[in-house]
Parts: C-alpha cells; sequence; structure tokens
C-alpha cells in the first residue's frame, strides 16, 4: 500500500514527532510510505517553549522525509498537497493534536479528498486541546470533517469526537511504547548515582503546563513525608511561569524534597529519570491520553495517576499502578505512600509485560484493518448495490432505448480509428475482452471490425434483457471487473469504453486488467476527460447526477493522472488522443486543427483514448520506480 504521511519529525522536539517517526518507521516495514514534514511548525514569538527544535545529540529519532510545510505560509500547503497527490497513495495519515495547523491540514485533506480515491485519517493525539481558545472548536471541526477515518486513544477522545462529527469513522488504539529511548539500558543504581539522588524518587516527566496538575503532587508531599524519605524529580520544560510552583514549595518547606529539572530532556538522558524512580506519577486534572504512561510501562515503572481523560484506560489500577480522583491530593498522598510501602516488584513485572502488547506493528495493522473496513464502507472499490441501484433506474426508464454511453456511429469512428492504427493487422487479437458492454454499443462496433469479444457486465439483469438481445450469439458474462473471472495471461487485448470512471479505486481494476493480459497484451481505454467543465459539471452537482442516474462510485479524472496510474499498475501507455467537441457536434470537424492546440483539448476534450501495453514490470516494481 502507498502511503503519504504528514507530521514532525527530527530536528523537531517532543513526543508527536517522536510518535510521527516511529509510525513512519513501521508502515515502512511493510509498505511504501512517502513521509512530508515541517520546515518550520510556528514562528519562535508563537511557541510557549523555548524552543521547537530537539537538542538530543546521541539518539536521535528520525526517518528520510520530505521538509516542505511551513505552518505559517499557505503557499507550502497547496505544495504538499500537489505532491501527495503526484504521489498517488492509497492512504494519506495526518496526526492531529493543535488546532494551530487546522488550516494547513485542511488544505491537504481537500486536496486529497478531491484529487484521489485516498482515504485521510487523522490520527487524534487531542481531538481537542487542553487549554480552551477563544475561537472554540471551530478550526477543529473545519479541519477533521475533511477526514474520512479516525483513530483515537480513550474513550474520552471517542466521545470528542464523535460531538464534532457525528457520523465518523472511528476507532480507539493504543499508543505504541517509544521502544527508541532505552539504549544501554542503566540499572536503578546507576541511574541515580548518575542523578545524585538516593532513598524513594518520584517522577513527574514532560513539559509542565496546568492541566498536568503538578500543584496537587506538590500539596501532596508533605502527607507523604510523614511516612517515607522521598525525592521528587520535576523533569521537563515549564510552559508557564515556574515562580508559583517554587513559591507553593517554599511556604510547604519542603524545598530539599523537590528537584526541579527545567528544560527539556534530550532523548539520552530519557533512560537515565525513568530507571532512577520507583514511581511514574502524572496528577493531571485533564487528559486525553499521555506517552508517559507508556514510556513507564518500557522502564517498568508503576504509574500512580488520576481519573483524568484517557488514563484509566492504560493504567489498570491495583496492577500497573494506581488511580485516584483529579483535583485531590489527600487520594494522591495516600496512593503513593501505599505504592511506596508494598514490594514492587510483581507491579513492575507487569508493566513490562503490558508494554510487550503494545507494540507498533500491532498499530500498523490496525490501520490496515480501519483501511479495509473504510473500503467495504464507502465502496472505496465500487459500491456493486449503488452501481446497480443506477443502472435499474436507468433501465426503468429507458426500457428498450437504454444506452449506457450515449454514443452513436459518428462518435465511434472518431475514438476508434487510432486504435484501428494501434492493433495488428497482420496479427489480429485472438482473445478479447470488453469490460462494461453494457448497452453493447462497444460490442456491436468490435463486432463490425471482425474481433470477437467476450463480454461482461456487473448487472446480470442488464445482459439477460438487453445486452443477449440486441447481440445473440456474442459470449456474455455477469463478472466484477476488480475480480475477474479469468485465468492469469488468458487475453491480447482488453477494451472498455466509459467505464473505468465507475470506479473510485481503479488502482484494483488495473491491476486485474493486467494479470489476465499475456504479455505484451494490450489494454484500449476509451474514457470521459475529466478536465472538460460540462463533464465535471454533470458529474458535480447532486441534482444533476440524480436526473442522469449517475452513482456516487463515479468519479471522472484527467489524462495525465491516467496515465500515472497505468504505469503504477504495470502497463505502459503507448499512445492517447484526445476526442474533442464531444458535446458541440457542430464544430466535430475542426477537431483535427483545434485539437492540436493544448488548451482545446483540455477544455473541449469530451473524450480520451489511451492505448496501453503490459509491461515487464509487476505492479509492485513500478510503484517504487
Amino acid at each position: 500500500m502507498r502511503i503519504a504521511l504528514v507530521g514532525p519529525t527530527h530536528p523537531f522536539r517532543g513526543g508527536i514527532a517522536h510518535h510521527t517517526t516511529l509510525l513512519c518507521r513501521a508502515l515502512r516495514a511493510k509498505h511504501d510510505v512517502r513521509f512530508y514534514t515541517f520546515s518550520r511548525q510556528y514562528p519562535r514569538w508563537l511557541f510557549p517553549g523555548r524552543t521547537d527544535r530537539d537538542s538530543s545529540r546521541d539518539m536521535v529519532i528520525g526517518e528520510p522525509a520530505e521538509a516542505i510545510l511551513d505552518g505559517l505560509n499557505p503557499f507550502t500547503w497547496r505544495d504538499a498537497a500537489r505532491r501527495i497527490v503526484a504521489f498517488g497513495p492509497d492512504l494519506v495519515i495526518i496526526p492531529w493534536w493543535t488546532s494551530f495547523f487546522s488550516l494547513p491540514f485542511r488544505t491537504i485533506a481537500r486536496a486529497v479528498g478531491k484529487r484521489t480515491s485516498a482515504p485521510v485519517l487523522f490520527l487524534c493525539h487531542n481531538v481537542i486541546e487542553h487549554e480552551r481558545r477563544f475561537y472554540g472548536t471551530l478550526p477543529t471541526r473545519l479541519a477533521l470533517r475533511e477526514g474520512n477515518i479516525f483513530i483515537v486513544h480513550s474513550e474520552e477522545e471517542k466521545k470528542n469526537l464523535l460531538n464534532l462529527l457525528p457520523d465518523a469513522i472511528v476507532r480507539k488504539s493504543f499508543l505504541p511504547v517509544g521502544s527508541s529511548f532505552s539504549g544501554v539500558p542503566l540499572s536503578r543504581d546507576e541511574a541515580r548515582r548518575a542523578l545524585d539522588v538516593s532513598g524513594k524518587v518520584l517522577l513527574f516527566f514532560g513539559f509542565v503546563r496546568p492541566y498536568k496538575g503538578l500543584r496537587y503532587l506538590i500539596e501532596a508531599l508533605p502527607e507523604v513525608l510523614k511516612r517515607h524519605e522521598v525525592t521528587l524529580i520535576v523533569a521537563g520544560e515549564f510552559w508557564k511561569s515556574k515562580a508559583d510552583y517554587e513559591k507553593l514549595i517554599r511556604d510547604l518547606q519542603i524545598e530539599g524534597t523537590v528537584r526541579i529539572v527545567d528544560r527539556y530532556i534530550p532523548n539520552e538522558e530519557v533512560g537515565q529519570y525513568f530507571a532512577a524512580c520507583d514511581a511514574v506519577v502524572l496528577p493531571y486534572v485533564g487528559a486525553s491520553q499521555s506517552g508517559i504512561v507508556q514510556l513507564a510501562c518500557e522502564f517498568g515503572r508503576p504509574v500512580i495517576a488520576t481519573t483524568a481523560g484517557g488514563l484509566p484506560d492504560v493504567v489498570e489500577d491495583g496492577a500497573t499502578g494506581y488511580l485516584v480522583p483529579p483535583h485531590d491530593s489527600r487520594a494522591l498522598a495516600s496512593a503513593i505512600v501505599r505504592l511506596l510501602s508494598a514490594d514492587r516488584a510483581a507491579m513492575e513485572g507487569n508493566c513490562r509485560n503490558r508494554a510487550r502488547t503494545l507494540s507498533w506493528d500491532a498499530l500498523v495493522e490496525q490501520i490496515g484493518l480501519l483501511y479495509e473496513e473504510w473500503i467495504g464502507v464507502k465502496g472505496s472499490a465500487q459500491d456493486k448495490r449503488a452501481e446497480l441501484e443506477a443502472n435499474r433506474a436507468k433501465l426503468e426508464k429507458q426500457g428498450d432505448r437504454f444506452s449506457s454511453s450515449g454514443w452513436g456511429e459518428a462518435k465511434f469512428a472518431r475514438a476508434l480509428k487510432p486504435l484501428e492504427a494501434f492493433l495488428d493487422e497482420a496479427r489480429p487479437p485472438r482473445r478479447i475482452l470488453e469490460i462494461g458492454c453494457g448497452g453493447m454499443a462497444l460490442t456491436a462496433q468490435l463486432l463490425a471490425r471482425g474481433l470477437q469479444p467476450i463480454a461482461i457486465d456487473l448487472d446480470e439483469t442488464l445482459l439477460r434483457k438487453v445486452s443477449a438481445s440486441r447481440m445473440p450469439g456474442t459470449r456474455l458474462a455477469a463478472a466484477d471487473a476488480e475480480r475477474l473471472p479469468f485465468r492469469d495471461e488468458s487475453f491480447d487485448l482488453v477494451i472498455h469504453n466509459q467505464t473505468l470512471h465507475h470506479f473510485p479505486r481503479r488502482d484494483t481494476v488495473l491491476r486485474e486488467i493486467r494479470r489476465v493480459l499475456k504479455s505484451g497484451g494490450k489494454l484500449c481505454s476509451i474514457e470521459t476527460n475529466g478536465w472538460n467543465p460540462y463533464v465535471r459539471y454533470i458529474h458535480g452537482p447532486p441534482w444533476e447526477r440524480s436526473r442522469r442516474h449517475i452513482s456516487g462510485n463515479q468519479h471522472v479524472f484527467g489524462l495525465k493522472r491516467f496515465v500515472s496510474e497505468l504505469r503504477r499498475a504495470g502497463l505502459e501507455p503507448v499512445f492517447n488522443k484526445m476526442i474533442n467537441f464531444d458535446f458541440i457536434r457542430i464544430l466535430s470537424p475542426l477537431d483535427g486543427f483545434l485539437g492540436r492546440i493544448p488548451v482545446f483539448n483540455l477544455v473541449f476534450g469530451g473524450s480520451m483514448v489511451v492505448c496501453s501495453e503490459k509491461s515487464g514490470d509487476t505492479p509492485d516494481k513500478a510503484l517504487k520506480k
């Protein structure tokens, strides 16, 4: 599968950058992944911390990526969207954690939705930001509604998403274990010597922000000190002034108990802090989830957390730690005393066992399953029922006059003329497959030229009521073009007229066509030109689609995109021709002259004829080119 991943990576710091990078690494083990990242996230004056750059030296977490996005430059958003569309992805993944990026991510997702058939997966770390903004959830709603499928990390976040988008296809997943911070494992004693601490050690780790409730942990310490001699390490950069916390520490006279490390902790130092502590404390008053819990599990350290947000989903009370109500310093103190007084060996073992289940491979598998589910629900590989219903409605309305293409003799003569030059008269194709025969208009043209096709269509009723009566004796079969009932290398020629735009996922059909073509076999495609303004109009407004019985499967496309899709499927285009003035018949004689002018091809070209040949490259090899 071809996947476009958008998000931060090195040299940017923080959990989202680490998570997106490790996800890219895991996806690349099984898929063809193109990673698009930022050249700049925020201007310095907007970033609440000291810098958004990672200061790590020895344990850099990075993956090759195209650094093209600038959070404030709309031209880079459009460039990123253009590159993603040109890549031709099957799936686009975008992490979501702050509404600051709502406009760039919306621009990309919207372009993908309009110009490709790939679904957009928003991987939501925080559906709604921890600190409420004056503009509310409007930017979040505008961006996320451009997505097709969603992954969240807690029931709380799932509820938040469904409040914004009630019809969203959303699944809950876990945050995988980091697995890149352990380095050379340190013993507890080695880590404590490195940090110069002794006795019982509690760890508060990560950026210090109001929603993380550090003040409640500080207020709990005097009660804990009555039972245990402890050191609390607060390791992380303060995003708000730390003066209020320092004043609280002085007022409680616990200056010798609290050690503040007010800086971003680089990757190579993370292991020291977790190895040195006896427990990790998350006194959050609000949370979607936290990657700190996964880090604690990776290092085998129990967690004392509140029941805020999604934390109860990842901390098993009494097994991998303890849970307490938020805003409750007494309950927090009691849980800390309880944990420090007990034998923690079993709990540490449970944490390590839990870490083994939080694998990146499992997340990659879940992404694949969600993608397949979306295909099934949304008909990305064609909604068969909708296609049949549209056909039946048209058949009921037109009766014996049924015409699936609306083409006449003159129009076919113009379309098939380049094909006649393409076919070798000395060695005519012996086995021919026509896909989407419908009203048998193309079949009649092939028979008139001495060619005997096997004609297939999805609609068995149409074949019985129309096709068989119009062309008796023709070999007909009800078949799905995505699962052709023929052996490999069965046909010299496959041909179709106005068929592929009925498949939002043409790659599946094109691969099947390549499979049944013999070596050197030909595919002749006659398709609607998606750039023609009239074509775009009749496939656009719902009232036009309904009046003309156009199903939701149908998505027209242009020549450049089709050529790219053919090559990715292992079919090499040999030539193409635009049939101009399809909808202005009086100008048809001018096709030979005006058709040479690109702008006329673009505007007046109603149909395109593209002939391709089965290349030596398999689709997998073609994808890597």
